[in-house]
C-alpha cells in the first residue's frame, strides 16, 4: 500500500482503491473497461456509487475512442499497461498529495491513455485528468466536427430526488456586468440526461443535507471551444463531467495532451458546507496564500490618458506619486513597446523615441522610493507561439529593470497549443522570484482566457475595467461602487478573493458631471470606502496617481498602510460573503476566517441603507467566545460569550460607510 499522510492507494487484483480519512473511491478494471464500483463518504458512512446493470467505461471521447452504433455508444476494449503511484512534491504551483497513474492502450487508433487520479490530505474530494497520445495522426476524413460526446470522468450515482445547484461564471466583463449565475433545479426525474453549463455543480439531499459536488477545472463554458454541449450531464443513473479541452486534430504522437481537470467531492452539512468543501480542496491543491509581499498596483490606464502622456518625465512623476499613495508597484502600460518593427525579436524593444533611457531611470527611482515596476504585456496572437522570444524579454525585464508584476492582455486560447504555450510562459517567469505575480486580464470581448478555476496557480485575475466616465462614455464601463462590491460579493463563496485584482478609481475626476442625481453615484462615496471594497482582494489604484490631490493621497495612504499591515493575515484565512447582496442600499460585507490560528476579520459595509444598525451573521463562530476589535476606527470592542449564532449587532452612523473588525477566539 502506497501512502502519504492520511492518503493511501492500494491495488488488489483488478481493484484500485484511493482514499484518505474522509473519502474513498474504488475502480475495477474488467473486460477492457475501467469504472467506479465505490464512492464512499466516511463522515456520513454513505455509499454513493450504485450497482450498474451494464458496465461501461467511465471516460470516453467520441471519434477518438468510442462511437455511436445502431446498438448504442461503443468503446473498444482498453488494455491495462501499468498502474503506478507517486507522491506529489509541494512546489510554488501545487501542494503535496498522492497521485495514481493508470496507463491504458486503445488498439484501434493506437492511443496511449494515462488516467491521473489525485487525492490531497484531509480533503473529501478526488481529482482526475487524462493525458492522451496517439501513435498515428487522425485522418481528416475521420475527424468529427462540432460537439461530441466526450466525458472526462463519471460515477454511477442516482440522480432522482436531489436538488441541483449549477454555478456558472462569466468573464468578458467589458460587457458582462454579472460575474456569476446560479441555477437551481429542485428535482430531477425521468430517463433523460440533464445538462448543466456551470463550472461547479452541487447535488444536495434536501433532508439529510449531505451531497456531492462536481467541479470542472477549465475556462467558463461560454469560452470553451465547441467540443461538447455542457460541462456536466446528470441522470438517470450517472453523473458525468464533460469536455476534454482538445479535439482530435490536436492529438499528438510526440507528446501527451492533457485534458481539463475534474473533481468530485462530498459535503455533509448543507449547501454552505459544499462551498467550504470546494474551498478546502482549492486551498489544498493550490498555494492560494503563497507567502509573497502585499500587492497594490498603481495602473495609470484608469484615467484613459496614458498614451497621450507617456514620456520619461511623466513616468518619473508618476512613480513618485505612486510611492506617496502607498502603492507597491507602478505599472508601465501599453505603448512602451516598439510594436511596429516587423522583426519579431524586436517587437518588444522599448520605444526609445519617447523613452530614450529605456526603463533605466524608472528602475533607479523606483528602487530609491521602495516600490517595484509592473509591466503590461500581450502574448503573441498566433497561438502564443513566440514563447522563446517573449520569455527572454520578460526575463530581461525582471533581471535588468526589476519588473515583478506582469499584466497579460489580449490573450486568446484558441486551441491547445495556445494554452500550453501561455502556461509555459507563466511557469517560467513566475519561477524567477517568490514575489513575481501575473495579473491575468479577463475583461475583453475577444479571445478565450483563463478564469477562476483554470490556471489558478499562476497569478490573479484582472477583474474588470470600470471608469469614472463622462455621460457619453460607453455605459458598460461606468464605475459604481456598489456594482464592483456586488461582483466581488457574488463570487466570494466560490473563488478566493486573494486571486482577484480590483480597481480603486480617482473619485475626484468629473465630479460635477457624473450622475449627480443618483444616490449610488460615486460622488456619494469616499476614497476610503472604495478602497475598502478591495481590502480582501488586491487593490489597483486605477488612474494616474500624479493627478490625485494631496487630500486624496492622504486618504488613500491611510488605507494602503492599513492594507499592508493586515493583508497577509487576512489572506491566510478563507474569505466568504456576509450580509445581504449589495444593491447600493444594503448591509453587506466579507469574512476572513483562519480556523488554524483561531482568528479572523469582518469587513462590514453600510450602503445607503436607512438603518444605522444591522445584525451580521458570521460563519464558523457558533458556541465560541469572541473578542472583536475595530482596526479601521476607534469604535468600542465587542466581547461575546458563547456566540449563539443569532447575529452580532453592528452600528454604523453614516450611510456609505464601513468598518473592519479583527476577531480572536478566546481560549
Amino acid at each position: 500500500m502506497k501512502g502519504f499522510k492520511d492518503c493511501y492507494f492500494e491495488k488488489k487484483g483488478q481493484i484500485l482503491t484511493l482514499g484518505n480519512e474522509l473519502i474513498e473511491r474504488k475502480w475495477e478494471y474488467k473486460d477492457g473497461k475501467m469504472f467506479t464500483v465505490s464512492f464512499f463518504d466516511k463522515a456520513t458512512k454513505r455509499e454513493w456509487a450504485i450497482a450498474q446493470g451494464s458496465i461501461e467505461n467511465e471516460f470516453c471521447y467520441e471519434g477518438v475512442f468510442g462511437e455511436f452504433t445502431a446498438t448504442g455508444f461503443k468503446i473498444p476494449a482498453l488494455k491495462l499497461l501499468s498502474v503506478t503511484s507517486e507522491e506529489i512534491k509541494e512546489s510554488r504551483f501545487e501542494k503535496a498529495g498522492l497521485k495514481v497513474i493508470v496507463t491504458l492502450k486503445e488498439p484501434k487508433n493506437k492511443l496511449t491513455i494515462k488516467r491521473n487520479l489525485i487525492i490531497y490530505p484531509e480533503v473529501p474530494a478526488i481529482r482526475s485528468y487524462i493525458e492522451l497520445k496517439s501513435d498515428k495522426k487522425f485522418k481528416d476524413d475521420k475527424v468529427l466536427e462540432g460537439r461530441k460526446l466526450n466525458v472526462v470522468d463519471s460515477i454511477p450515482v442516482l440522480a432522482e430526488e436531489f436538488i441541483y445547484t449549477s454555478v456558472e461564471f462569466f468573464n468578458k466583463t467589458d460587457r458582462n456586468y454579472e460575474s456569476i449565475m446560479s441555477k437551481r433545479v429542485l428535482a430531477y426525474s425521468g430517463d433523460d440526461k440533464l445538462p448543466f453549463t456551470g463550472s461547479l455543480l452541487i447535488q444536495e439531499e434536501s433532508v439529510k443535507l449531505y451531497g456531492l459536488y462536481y467541479l470542472k477545472e477549465s475556462m467558463p463554458f461560454q469560452d470553451q471551444r465547441p467540443e461538447t454541449f455542457c460541462n456536466f450531464q446528470i441522470g438517470p443513473k450517472n453523473a458525468g463531467i464533460m469536455g476534454w479541452g482538445f479535439d482530435q486534430k490536436e492529438i499528438k504522437s510526440d507528446r501527451f495532451r492533457k485534458s481539463y481537470g475534474s473533481v468530485i467531492g462530498v459535503f455533509n452539512e448543507g449547501i454552505e458546507s459544499a462551498y467550504s468543501s470546494v474551498r478546502k480542496y482549492n486551498n489544498s491543491r493550490f498555494n492560494v496564500n503563497r507567502k509573497r509581499n502585499p500587492v497594490i498596483i498603481a495602473n495609470p490606464w484608469g484615467d484613459e490618458k496614458w498614451k497621450d502622456n507617456l514620456s520619461e518625465k511623466f513616468v518619473l512623476k508618476e512613480i513618485e506619486a505612486a510611492a506617496k499613495v502607498g502603492a507597491t508597484h507602478y505599472q508601465i502600460e501599453e505603448g512602451w513597446e516598439d510594436c511596429k518593427n516587423a522583426d519579431p525579436k524586436k517587437y518588444w524593444d522599448i520605444k526609445t523615441d519617447i523613452l530614450p533611457n529605456k526603463f533605466e531611470l524608472f528602475t533607479k527611482r523606483a528602487k530609491e522610493l521602495g516600490i517595484n515596476l509592473a509591466l503590461w504585456y500581450a502574448p503573441d496572437q498566433d497561438r502564443h507561439r513566440k514563447i522563446d522570444i517573449e520569455i527572454k524579454m520578460l526575463t530581461e525585464m525582471y533581471k535588468k529593470y526589476g519588473v515583478t508584476a506582469i499584466k497579460t492582455d489580449w490573450v486568446n486560447l484558441r486551441d491547445k497549443d495556445a494554452e500550453e504555450n501561455l502556461e509555459k510562459i507563466y511557469r517560467t517567469i513566475d519561477s524567477l522570484d517568490d514575489n513575481m505575480i501575473f495579473s491575468m486580464d479577463n475583461t475583453s470581448l475577444y479571445g478565450r482566457r483563463f478564469t477562476y478555476y483554470f490556471m489558478q496557480e499562476y497569478g490573479a485575475y484582472f477583474f474588470q475595467n470600470r471608469y469614472i466616465a463622462t455621460p457619453d462614455f460607453d455605459f458598460w464601463f461606468f464605475y459604481f461602487p456598489y456594482k464592483t462590491l456586488r461582483n466581488l460579493w457574488a463570487i466570494a463563496n466560490y473563488v478566493p478573493l486573494q486571486k482577484i485584482h480590483v480597481e480603486v478609481p480617482n473619485l475626484e475626476r468629473r465630479k460635477e458631471e457624473y450622475f449627480r442625481e443618483g444616490a449610488v453615484s460615486p460622488v456619494h462615496y469616499s476614497f476610503e470606502y472604495c478602497f475598502a471594497i478591495s481590502m480582501f482582494a488586491n487593490p489597483i489604484i486605477w488612474g494616474q496617481p500624479s493627478d490625485l490631490s494631496p487630500s486624496a493621497v492622504g486618504k488613500l495612504r491611510k488605507m494602503t498602510d492599513l492594507y499592508k499591515k493586515y493583508n497577509q493575515d487576512i489572506a491566510s484565512g478563507d474569505i466568504y460573503a456576509l450580509g445581504d447582496e449589495p444593491t447600493g442600499y444594503s448591509w453587506t460585507g466579507f469574512q476572513s476566517n483562519n480556523e488554524k490560528n483561531k482568528t479572523g476579520y469582518l469587513l462590514i459595509f453600510r450602503e445607503a441603507n436607512e438603518s444605522s444598525e444591522y445584525r451580521i451573521l458570521p460563519k464558523f463562530l457558533n458556541d465560541k467566545d469572541l473578542n472583536l476589535q475595530s482596526i479601521s476606527d476607534d469604535s468600542k470592542e465587542i466581547n461575546i460569550n458563547k456566540y449563539d449564532g443569532k447575529g452580532i449587532v453592528v452600528s454604523l452612523l453614516e450611510k456609505n460607510s464601513f468598518r473592519l473588525y479583527k476577531y480572536q477566539l478566546k481560549m
